[in-house]
């Protein structure tokens, strides 16, 4: 059976009603939505990627509605426990670059906590600013890409009330238009990377997001030096590699096995991490705006792929960190 789900959390969104649909329905907030940078909206229902002063609307819903497929409701994430640490935010500002170089212009950067996001997006040459007024955030972390023409990432913040970046990097995902349809007893291949999916596996993707064309399987693989990442640095371990996916949080159940080619040569039957970088403020693989390894993996014999071991297969996309064991 194919429909939308709606994970209800708390504040405005608890009064929506869970409601069904056709895989497909829902509404598209790609990178360049909303206007100007600056000031920010402060909502509790996610970041709007608008630009101006706003208002307070309450506390993040647990998940977005999302279009899924196959039967049950996915595999329960195992919702890593939030510090409750409260900050008080004034200005936070960084210069968003892609690692070809190039600012990243309409780029959404939101600054959230538990309880409230402060949105804001990059002007023409990859600037943002959030102004965050005093507010007090609890966790806050900043969280910059939504999955559509760039990765996304979340890493804490180091220092508040004001927390200037200065020049960080994201990278760019492949178009739209070479995505590839994510289905049940399929693999779904961008580059080298792809992702085998069970049959009758449940998928769910987030449908504010990603609009019917919008939601194939898209990757991008790049290492650590290749930029600045903040989320990377603050990981608890070091990564060799990166592998940036979307649809961003799409979920599998059971996970899907993932094979990535294996650029660091290391040697056959090696074992490796699989760490997912958390972006989803609750209902979590991976600690909000933090890291968790979600899956092992191995080199295959023939050295030129690292694929997920049987039954450890990847719950959810995003950003991956992958390491030697």
């Amino acid at each position: 059976m194919i429909f939308h789900r709606t994970r209800l959390g708390f504040g405005l969104m608890s009064f929506l009603p869970l409601f069904w649909a056709f895989l497909g329905c829902g509404n598209s907030t790609g990178e360049s939505s909303g206007a100007g940078g600056g000031a920010a909206v402060t909502s509790g229902t996610g970041a709007s990627g608008m630009g101006g002063a706003g208002t307070t609307t309450g506390a993040p819903t647990s998940s977005s509605p999302s279009s899924s497929t196959g039967s049950g409701d996915g595999c329960p994430a195992p919702e890593p426990a939030h510090a409750g640490v409260k900050d008080m935010v004034g200005n936070v500002t960084a210069t968003i670059f892609g690692i070809d170089g190039k600012p990243a212009p309409s780029l959404l950067a939101d600054v959230c906590g538990t309880n409230l996001c402060l949105s804001g997006k990059t002007d023409a040459g990859g600037q943002m600013s959030v102004m965050g007024g005093g507010k007090e955030l609890s966790d806050v972390r900043l969280l910059y890409g939504n999955g559509m023409a760039y990765v996304k990432m979340g890493t804490p913040l180091s220092s508040l009330p004001d927390a200037a970046f200065g020049m960080i990097h994201t990278v760019l995902l492949p178009p739209v238009a070479e995505g590839v349809a994510l289905e049940a007893g399929k693999v779904a291949t961008s580059g080298e990377v792809s992702v085998a999916i069970a049959v009758g596996a449940y998928i769910g993707i987030d449908a504010t997001i990603y609009k019917p064309g919008e939601d194939g399987f898209r990757a991008v693989v790049f290492a650590p030096s290749d930029g600045t990442f903040p989320a990377v640095a603050a990981a608890p371990k070091e990564f060799a590699r990166l592998v940036g996916m979307a649809p961003i949080n799409a979920r599998f159940c059971p996970p899907a096995k993932l094979t990535v080619p294996n650029e660091d040569g290391w040697v056959a039957g090696a074992a490796v991490e699989v760490w997912l970088n958390g972006t989803e403020t609750f209902d979590h693989f991976a600690p909000f705006g933090g890291w968790a390894i979600v899956a092992g993996a191995t080199v295959s014999a023939d050295g030129a792929s690292i694929v997920t071991n049987d039954g450890e297969g990847l719950p959810e996309l995003g950003v991956i960190g992958l390491r030697l064991k």
